[in-house]
């Protein structure tokens, strides 16, 4: 059982960064939502993706809100996960373009403090990036295959219009951004982002 740790108990629709990083922004199952909100902005869950579409829905909800979130930080609800049966751990052939969306998404809606904007650009880059660990899991392509589709990945737009982002704010190091471009991402993706 695990209790999250907000020192705030009401939070204000700008505060939807806190709620992310307290990991309660994504699933629906902890919140209760009021219907006359969901049903006069017509918030529905996107059928066309299978991941992050939770994130999406909560996304649109808070925005279309003129009230604050109150965080109630006791076990009212209790949610079993089931190793191996995560959809975190599932393969997904189109990633990058579900977090391309998610992306695009949190950029229009998410209001983002000054305080707060290494944090998101660097929080869109590790989002953006696990369309590369994603590769990875791909039991159906041998090693080296999954090795080479997650470096083509990293060459695709919406990745390295976030690397610019993170090197132009000297997020990114010299020796991060070498092992980005180059065949040693997988180095980068272990020893520098191990959270994805």
């Amino acid at each position: 059982r695990e209790k999250i740790n907000l020192t705030e108990k009401i939070l204000k629709k700008e505060d939807v960064l806190t709620l992310y990083r307290a990991k309660i922004l994504n699933p629906p199952y902890c919140k209760l939502y009021k219907s006359n909100i969901i049903k006069s902005n017509n918030i529905k869950f996107d059928k066309n993706i299978s991941i992050g579409e939770d994130l999406l829905f909560n996304i649109e909800y808070i925005k279309n809100i003129n009230k604050n979130i109150v965080i109630l930080n006791e076990n009212l609800y209790n949610y079993e996960k089931i190793q191996g049966n995560s959809l975190s751990q599932k393969y997904y052939k189109n990633m990058l373009e579900i977090k391309s969306k998610i992306v695009k998404k949190m950029r229009e809606n998410i209001y983002v403090k000054d305080e707060e904007k290494i944090d998101f650009e660097i929080l869109v880059f590790d989002l953006l990036l696990s369309s590369v660990t994603n590769e990875l899991k791909c039991k159906s392509k041998k090693f080296l295959d999954r090795y080479k589709s997650g470096y083509n990945i990293i060459k695709k737009e919406p990745i390295q219009k976030q690397i610019m982002i993170l090197k132009q704010k000297n997020i990114l190091k010299g020796v991060e951004y070498r092992l980005l471009n180059s065949y040693l991402y997988i180095v980068y993706i272990i020893f520098f982002r191990k959270r994805i």
